[in-house]
Order: C-alpha cells, then structure tokens, then sequence
C-alpha cells in the first residue's frame, strides 16, 4: 500500500512511498525535524518575550509611530512562527 503526502515547493505535488519507506520513530530524520522544532519553539518565546520589553520603550523613542510599525511587523512573524506548526505537511 502507498500513502500519499504533500511535499512543498511552486505547487501541491504528492510523492506516493511505501509504509516500509515511511521514516520510523527513531529515524535519524525525526530526531532531527523534532530538534529543529524545539529551537524553533524557543526562537517563538523569545521573539514574544523581545516585543513585551519593547513595547516598554514606545513612550521614551523619537518616533514612537515608527516604533509601532516595528512592534507591528515583529508582532506579525510571531502570529506566522506561532501558526506555522499548523502548517506540517508530514511526520
């Protein structure tokens, strides 16, 4: 029996494998992608920790507008980081 699964790239394209060729708990590759993603964890607290302690200055910088939009963009990769294990295509 194939299993079909989603791989990424310009388009959906599915690549079609074998249980038998399905990586193992274990696997050196699932080691490696459940590592990655702890430190991508990490990486999502401390950016949300960054923008806390930055919102703190707002009042004291000289362009508290340009500060804003900064806090805004920062804000925006931490709702994309955060919904980004939503987006696993496989594993």
């Amino acid at each position: 029996m194939t299993t079909p699964f989603p791989t990424s790239g310009l388009g959906v394209f599915f690549c079609f494998i074998s249980e038998d060729d399905m990586p193992k708990e274990g696997d050196p590759i699932l080691n490696y992608i459940s590592t990655l993603e702890s430190i991508n964890q990490q990486l999502v607290e401390t950016l949300r920790f960054c923008i806390q302690l930055l919102t703190e200055f707002k009042a004291q910088v000289r362009d508290p507008k340009e500060w804003q939009e900064m806090l805004n963009m920062l804000t925006l990769v931490l709702h994309e980081a955060e919904n980004a294990p939503e987006k696993k295509t496989f594993h």
